[in-house]
């Protein structure tokens, strides 16, 4: 979860992991971690951009940025639907929520 330091405004993450490590643990870094780091972080930018217009419409915008910076962050880590399998190699994702 973050924290707005200008408004209150909050969003909260949490990665999506479907890869173990070899011993069928969560690896210790995570990259469905750090996107939901990334995915709160635009979220709540581009939720102060537009916060004395804010209403319940604006959300998809919000939503958009920051789903979009998401998929930057998989492109740089070569991760697209051309070379995930949907099993074992997939995209960087997590599931969220902005207030």
């Amino acid at each position: 979860m973050l924290q707005s330091g200008k408004y209150p405004i909050f969003a909260v993450a949490d990665g999506v992991t479907i890869e173990l490590d070899k011993n069928n643990n969560y690896p210790n870094s995570s990259g469905a971690g750090e996107v939901a780091k990334i995915f709160c972080e635009r979220a709540i930018k581009e939720a102060e951009k537009i916060y004395e217009q804010f209403d319940e419409f604006k959300i998809r915008q919000v939503f958009k940025k920051a789903n979009a910076a998401v998929e930057v962050y998989n492109r740089t880590q070569e991760r697209s639907k051309k070379t995930s399998n949907f099993w074992d190699f997939d995209l960087l994702a997590a599931t969220g929520l902005s207030r």
